[in-house]
C-alpha cells in the first residue's frame, strides 16, 4: 500500500469536516493514512530491519465481543485494550502485543491546560489505581452469588456499593485487580471494567486526564492529536512512594503544529511563504511519526521507596 497526502489535500479535508460534521471520527481515516505513510517510510529506510506493525482502528470496541475471542493471543490483545480506561482510538500492535496507541480529539480542541514547549516533561502523582466492575442492575445479584462461591475469582473479598448516575442507580463491584482477568474470562459479557484515578495535578485538559494517562501507563507510548497539533507522550519512570502513591514522569514531545498554517489557508490569506511554511511543518510531522520506534521499550523504571 502506497499512500501520499499533501498538506493542501489535508487542509481541504479539514475545511470540509468543519462545515459538514466536525466530530473527531472525521479525522480517523486521515490519521490512519498518516500513520501508514510513516510506516512505509520506515520500511523503505530499514528494509530487512523493519518490523511490521498493525494499525487497528479500535475506537468502537464493544465489550460483548470478548465472548468471540478466538484464541489466547486474541484474548490478551482485547484484554490489554479494554482494561483500565478502556479502548483508545487506534492500537499499534506487533507480535500479538499492543506497543502503543493513538488518541484523537476533535479538531482544534485544547489538548493541554497549559500549552507545552516543543519538548518537556511532567511529573504526576496519583492515588493507587482502583479497578471496579460496573454491572447492569439485573445481573448484580446472581453475579455476586457466583463470585462468593468462586474462590478462584476472589470469594468473599468482593465489595459492593450503589452509585447514582444520570441513567439511574448502578452497582459498583470492587475486586482485587489481579483477579479481574480471571473473572472476565469466566463471566465475559456480564461485566464492564473501568478504572478511576484521582490526580493531584495533571497537564492534560478536562476529561482526558484519566483517559490519556491510562493509555500511557498501559502502552508506554501515545500519539495525542486534534488533527492540527501532534504530540508523542512517553512514560519515562514509574515509582511507588511511601504513602502508597504512584509517581509518573511523562515526556511530551511536539511532533508538529499545523494550527497557524491551517488558519491562514482557511481564511484565504495563504501565499507562497505560508504554503512553504505549511509544507515544511507537514514534512516535520511525517518525519516525527517516522522516527517513532514502536518496538523500543520505554525507559520505564519501577521502584518502591524504602519504608
Amino acid at each position: 500500500m502506497k499512500i501520499e497526502i499533501s498538506v493542501q489535500e489535508y487542509f481541504n479535508e479539514l475545511k470540509l469536516m468543519e462545515k459538514q460534521y466536525g466530530q473527531e471520527e472525521d479525522l480517523y481515516p486521515w490519521i490512519y493514512m498518516l500513520l501508514q505513510m510513516a510506516e512505509e517510510k520506515k520500511q523503505d529506510i530499514l528494509k530487512d530491519w523493519y518490523s511490521k506493525v498493525s494499525i487497528r482502528d479500535v475506537h468502537n470496541g464493544q465489550y460483548y465481543s470478548w465472548k468471540k475471542a478466538r484464541d489466547e493471543d486474541n484474548w490478551k490483545i482485547r484484554w490489554e485494550l479494554y482494561k483500565n480506561v478502556g479502548v483508545p482510538d487506534f492500537a499499534i500492535i506487533c507480535n500479538n502485543k499492543v506497543v502503543g496507541c493513538v488518541e484523537v480529539k476533535m479538531l482544534e480542541e485544547n489538548l493541554f491546560e497549559n500549552k507545552p514547549e516543543e519538548e518537556c516533561e511532567y511529573t504526576l502523582e496519583t492515588d493507587c489505581e482502583k479497578l471496579v466492575c460496573i454491572l447492569k442492575e439485573e445481573n448484580v445479584k446472581k453475579f455476586l452469588e457466583d463470585l462468593e462461591k468462586d474462590p478462584e475469582c476472589g470469594g468473599n473479598q468482593i465489595k459492593s456499593s450503589l452509585k447514582k448516575t444520570n441513567n439511574g442507580e448502578v452497582h459498583i463491584i470492587e475486586v482485587n485487580s489481579d483477579k479481574v482477568e480471571t473473572i472476565l474470562k469466566k463471566y465475559a459479557g456480564s461485566v464492564k471494567p473501568s478504572i478511576y484515578v484521582e490526580y493531584e495535578e495533571n497537564p492534560l485538559s478536562g476529561e482526558e486526564k484519566n483517559q490519556v494517562l491510562g493509555h500511557l501507563v498501559k502502552f508506554g507510548k501515545v500519539i495525542y492529536t486534534n488533527g492540527l497539533e501532534f504530540y508523542l507522550l512517553t512514560v519515562e519512570t514509574i515509582s511507588k512512594t511511601k504513602n502508597n502513591k504512584t509517581q509518573y514522569k511523562i515526556n511530551v514531545t511536539e511532533l508538529a503544529n499545523l494550527t497557524n498554517s491551517y488558519e491562514n489557508y482557511k481564511s484565504g490569506k495563504a501565499n507562497a511563504s505560508t504554503i512553504l511554511e505549511a509544507a515544511a511543518e507537514w514534512d516535520k510531522l511525517i518525519a516525527g511519526l517516522t522516527k517513532i520506534n514502536w518496538l523500543a521499550k520505554p525507559t520505564t523504571l519501577i521502584s518502591e521507596d524504602s519504608k
